[in-house]
């Protein structure tokens, strides 16, 4: 299990017994018994993610896949099933992402669950012994009192199979033990205190627990219990079971005529003569809020019966948590799977040495799906398709500064322009096209080097007279972009023909419209020959005009970069060490010209 599927288990989980305790609060007048499965309820989900239960339509019915839903209904239900995962979800909030699963935080949080689990399960196991031991001593009882009563009691309880009785001396309070051979334990010291209506109250209240399957219920909370051993809200579940549980057998003890006071009377006694049993599973008399207990059997409130609007509270949320997860499935099975990337190929590609000497190179998208990439370097490739600098490039050997290239590749369809940067599945072409034709291999590793930091230049932080906040929408603007450009229109731009949400890169001058500083880092790094990394603590979008003396500019008098960054930015670029992400070149080869 992955720390976000633990994550999203856990907090769908917590939220679905959240809504039982609710559900209990709202039925506190009810039967014990209701309140009972309900919380049982919340404990069971524990075991069951939703995402197991999410699978069942595509599974079960294939038909269910080809249901029409709209993709407005899908992703609505997507997002808001897993808000842990997602990018605006809970991580995105705190401003940390999930830790990976290897890393190292996350392995040792895995060695202490699982410690904490082999120590729960050690604990249980020595009571189950304890228990197991006790039983094993004493002895089957055939007649007598109580087998008398017991045969008696399983007429009017209508239970077919006999319930076996032993007997010992053991201090142990009574109960059921098991949950498919049941065996009934009787301490003989109880036999000398009670008379036969205590005797038959506390029998009766056994094979209320026999009748209502607690030893298996209770069984499965204790798995719960030692899996999910570090959640608080388990341990309160556990506490209400076992109080509900023993109300609902009080109030069935009653329910049958018994008298309370003397039931009262008849729990206390034996709490006097008796231990109460280690385990849940043992399912005995004398625990659970016994004080609470006492006070409602003889406050002789009979629990009320449910009212139409209960019931259909109740059934609704029961609806509403089975259907919930079933359409999650049936809308996760119309959301098409992601694309192996891996896998992705141009449907025609060429590359070409190019020996012009020209020292412009071009590089973009093209109706019909086309990348025309002339005279370009295969370094500058790398940059764009790995988003690294050219100082992040290590290990590779100089011809791919030097030599240059023409490379033209189709894909199988369109891929509109306009986006912040290019499709995914481009991308991976790309590289799945250098892999293959310049045999390139790479990987990333951290390495300490020199970088520049990009920092608040003035003590209020106030941003310079061309650096200017704006609050605008990108995903929004680039999606009206594209389709302007569908229609054959142009993208709306500004007095500089700037469209919003867009960057202008050129030496000596950066233009941008909607921008992040992220993005602003991004550009400079291309100009100062070493990464610049984005420390300003300054969120959200700006506009900006930068320019700047290039070196290579006829009869520059301008200021430098770094000048141009102070003044008109209310930025300043300092020289630091830093760990910075860098792509070793592990292979690369000439290509073959085709």
């Amino acid at each position: 299990m992955t720390f976000q599927m633990l994550s999203d288990h856990l907090w769908q989980s917590t939220l679905f017994a959240a809504a039982c305790a609710l559900l209990a609060i709202a039925t506190r007048q009810n039967r014990a018994a209701l309140r009972h499965w309900l919380w049982f309820a919340a404990s069971a989900k524990f075991l069951i993610p939703f995402s197991a239960v999410a699978i069942v339509p595509a599974q079960l019915f294939p038909a269910a896949r080809d249901m029409a839903l709209t993709p407005r209904l899908v992703n609505g239900v997507m997002s808001i099933s897993q808000p842990f995962t997602q990018a605006n979800g809970f991580w995105a909030a705190v401003d940390a992402p999930p830790p990976a699963s290897d890393s190292p935080v996350v392995v040792m949080l895995y060695l202490v669950w699982l410690a904490g689990i082999a120590i729960g399960a050690t604990v249980w196991a020595v009571r189950r012994r304890f228990l197991v031991r006790v039983l094993r001593t004493a002895v089957p009882m055939f007649d007598g009192r109580e087998f008398s009563i017991l045969r008696s009691l399983e007429q009017v309880h209508s239970i077919k199979a006999h319930v076996q009785l032993v007997s010992s001396d053991a201090a142990l309070e009574p109960g059921v033990f098991g949950w498919r051979r049941v065996v009934l334990f009787w301490p003989r010291r109880l036999s000398e205190r009670l008379n036969e209506p205590q005797i038959e109250a506390i029998l009766a209240h056994e094979l209320c627990h026999l009748r209502r399957r607690d030893n298996l219920l209770a069984s499965v909370h204790m798995i719960v219990e030692v899996i999910f051993w570090f959640h608080p809200l388990i341990w309160l579940i556990g506490a209400r079971l076992s109080r509900e549980r023993e109300r609902a057998c009080d109030e069935d003890v009653i329910g049958r005529g018994g008298d309370p006071y003397q039931y009262a009377q008849t729990i206390l006694k034996t709490c006097e003569i008796c231990l109460e049993a280690p385990l849940t599973i043992y399912s005995g008399v004398t625990g659970a809020d016994l004080r609470g207990r006492i006070e409602s059997i003889l406050a002789e409130v009979a629990a009320r019966r449910m009212t139409p609007a209960q019931r259909a509270m109740i059934a609704s949320c029961g609806a509403i948590a089975i259907a919930w997860p079933l359409f999650l499935g049936l809308a996760s099975a119309q959301t098409p799977a992601p694309p192996d990337l891996s896998r992705l190929e141009f449907e025609v590609a060429s590359v070409k040495p190019n020996k012009t000497g020209d020292p412009n190179s071009r590089l973009g998208l093209q109706p019909g799906g086309r990348i025309v990439a002339t005279n370009v370097a295969l370094r500058l490739l790398i940059r764009n398709l790995y988003n690294v600098q050219a100082d992040q490039i290590v290990g590779a050997p100089d011809w791919i500064e030097t030599e240059r290239f023409d490379i033209e590749a189709k894909a199988d369809r369109e891929y509109p322009p306009g986006a912040d940067a290019p499709a995914p599945e481009l991308l991976a072409m790309m590289r799945n096209l250098l892999a293959e034709r310049f045999q390139l291999v790479v990987h990333h590793e951290p390495r300490e080097m020199q970088v520049y930091a990009l920092v608040t230049a003035r003590v209020d932080r106030s941003p310079g007279p061309q650096l200017r906040r704006v609050d605008v929408d990108c995903a929004a603007e680039n999606a009206r972009v594209v389709a302007a450009r569908r229609g054959g229109i142009p993208p709306p731009a500004d007095a500089s023909n700037m469209p919003r949400c867009s960057m202008r890169t050129r030496p000596g001058n950066v233009i941008a419209r909607g921008a992040t500083l992220q993005q602003l880092a991004r550009s400079l790094s291309q100009f100062l020959g070493r990464t610049v990394v984005e420390r300003t603590g300054l969120d959200g979008s700006f506009d900006l005009d930068l320019e700047w003396s290039h070196e290579q500019a006829a009869n520059a008098t301008g200021p430098s970069i770094f000048t141009a960054v102070q003044e008109q930015l209310g930025l300043k670029l300092e020289s630091q060490r830093a760990s910075v992400d860098v792509l070793v070149i592990d292979r690369v080869e000439r290509p073959t010209p085709d």
